[in-house]
């Protein structure tokens, strides 16, 4: 009963510190808390994105507003992204830079923007 307890005790633990170093809270460098960030807001902005235009081709909503504000958003989060570019200093920083320049552009050849 005593290695189950303790068994649960160390799972927990690990679960924890797990979260933590993953949520941005651990030992990651600010100029890639701010690419974390950035890329959460642009992940966001593309699942609302394809749910607009679903809500469009299925129920017929006019969704014009709802699309033109994430155009905006958009035009923001690539702002950051080339001012991140300006600021950061370690490669990993670079390459997460670069990979979601990629996102983006993926993003917005694959919906015509």
């Amino acid at each position: 009963m005593k290695n189950i307890i303790l068994l649960v005790i160390i799972i927990g633990a690990a679960f924890i510190a797990f979260n933590y170093f993953q949520s941005s809270g651990g030992a990651m460098p600010e100029d890639e808390k701010e690419i974390a960030r950035v890329e959460e807001n642009f992940d966001g902005l593309a699942k609302n994105f394809k749910q607009a235009i679903k809500s469009t081709a299925v129920g017929g909503l006019d969704t014009t507003s709802e699309l033109d504000a994430m155009l905006i958003e958009l035009e923001r989060i690539e702002k950051e992204v080339k001012s991140l570019e300006q600021t950061a200093e370690s490669q990993t920083a670079k390459d997460r830079l670069n990979g979601l320049k990629k996102k983006i552009t993926g993003f917005k050849n694959k919906n015509g923007i």
